[in-house]
């Protein structure tokens, strides 16, 4: 760790975002008045999962800090899915910039027909979202690589970000970590 964000160490494989594979429950209800709390109880867990703390309210942005973010950023809507990451886990450093960074929501821009909010720490990949649907709930992610392509990432913002973070955290830290050991016993 450096500061609260991880770095990789230049032999552990650098690519743009987790794996395929699909941590997403697959006993979430379908779109209803139920959703913004199955989105919210999604990101709350994140919490003690990688934390081993309970989760508080403090851990997330408040609705009115969310609603001027927004606007300084000159949007009316966002997803339910990103709104409900702000106002859960929209204060937790070490998530919001747990290996990329989540662009807190007054960051939050539309370029190229995709609101962008998410980068790496080297500005080479963006992920956005369809800046024509950002009134669905859980609209698919895409990436734009380094020469401006655009492609979709086949999950919903919610099933990508629980895969990120499952990756950050269960794949990268532990490498990262146990690099770091190595380094120090050769050091030592």
């Amino acid at each position: 760790m450096v500061g609260n964000r991880l770095r990789a160490p230049s032999h552990i494989s650098r690519h743009p975002g987790p794996a395929s594979r699909r941590v997403f429950p697959t006993d979430v209800p379908a779109y209803d008045g139920a959703m913004a709390q199955s989105f919210s109880q999604l990101f709350r867990d994140l919490v003690p999962r990688y934390f081993d703390e309970p989760w508080s309210r403090e851990d997330g942005w408040s609705r009115e800090e969310l609603d001027v973010a927004l606007t300084e950023a000159g949007l009316d809507t966002v997803p339910e899915a990103l709104a409900e990451l702000y106002l859960t886990v929209g204060a937790v450093e070490d998530l919001m910039e747990a290996y990329y960074f989540v662009w807190d929501p007054d960051e939050l821009e539309v370029q190229d027909g995709f609101l962008l909010f998410m980068e790496d720490e080297d500005e080479t990949y963006t992920w956005g979202l369809p800046a024509d649907a950002l009134d669905v709930p859980d609209p698919l992610v895409h990436r734009r690589d380094a020469r401006g392509n655009w492609m979709s990432t086949e999950a919903t913002l919610s099933e990508y970000l629980l895969d990120y973070y499952a990756w950050v955290f269960e794949e990268i830290a532990p490498a990262v970590e146990s690099a770091q050991e190595e380094d120090d016993e050769g050091r030592g």
